[in-house]
């Protein structure tokens, strides 16, 4: 993802293949960028950090609009996209959240996506 924001900027929506690691990522996407690293094909893949969704949780309301800026630099409008969780606390070595967290599939556009990705404060969503 080639990024429009100004040097020092924090980017809250990263490619997962250049995403840096725990514990700004969660799980789901940890275990994609393994895949990654491994060589397995994974498709072209995005994420909202943790930091993002620590500053929704606060009611931060700049994060909305710059949560849409980097949306539309990431995704493609003509494409739809699966939305699933990647919560920092999901199926790691000592908990399984299996089917707790919501997916949303055949998503489109910037708005689409914010919209799920905002749906709930409680289950953070990678795009």
């Amino acid at each position: 993802m080639r990024s429009r924001m100004q040097p020092g900027h924090v980017e809250y929506v990263l490619s997962v293949g250049h995403a840096p690691l725990n514990p700004v990522i969660g799980s789901r996407a940890s275990k994609l960028q393994f895949l990654i690293r491994k060589g397995f094909p994974v498709p072209v893949s995005h994420m909202c950090t943790w930091d993002a969704f620590l500053r929704y949780a606060a009611d931060d309301v700049t994060l909305i609009e710059q949560l849409r800026s980097e949306l539309a630099v990431a995704l493609k409008p003509d494409r739809c996209y699966a939305v699933r969780s990647s919560a920092n606390i999901e199926d790691g070595l000592d908990h399984s959240f299996a089917g707790q967290f919501k997916s949303a599939l055949n998503v489109s556009g910037v708005e689409g996506n914010r919209h799920i990705i905002l749906a709930n404060p409680r289950h953070p969503f990678p795009s």
